[in-house]
């Protein structure tokens, strides 16, 4: 199953992330594209900017909530769409506790590359 997709991040919270994200999912759907946004996290703020844009429901991708397999399955299942727009949290690498990238952006993306959707 391939799931089209693009994952922004940024070097920290703070620099626009939302912004820009919000941007690419206004001219997608512009351009016709049936757009299904994603937030990093356990945010509830970003993704009511997301779902108001996209005009569909933002989900989010928590590993530290959901686990690997949850977030993997979240994914999937509410990627129907033309476009699966991932917004990140906070820095690329930066994670749950400080100590570790586990629930990073990194984290969730690499996770979702490895185990689904590209070249199978």
């Amino acid at each position: 199953m391939k799931i089209p997709r693009i994952v922004l991040s940024g070097t920290s919270s703070g620099v626009g992330k939302t912004s820009i994200t919000a941007a690419i999912i206004h001219g997608m759907r512009k351009r016709g594209y049936l757009v299904q946004p994603f937030k990093v996290g356990p945010d509830f703020i970003d993704p009511t900017y997301l779902s108001t844009v996209a005009k569909r429901p933002a989900r989010n991708l928590d590993a530290w909530l959901m686990g690997e397999r949850g977030v993997l399955k979240d994914f999937v299942q509410n990627s129907r769409s033309d476009i699966s727009v991932i917004e990140g949290v906070m820095g690329y690498y930066d994670g749950f506790g400080g100590g570790s990238n586990f629930a990073s952006t990194h984290h969730v993306s690499k996770y979702c590359k490895s185990s689904c959707c590209f070249g199978t």
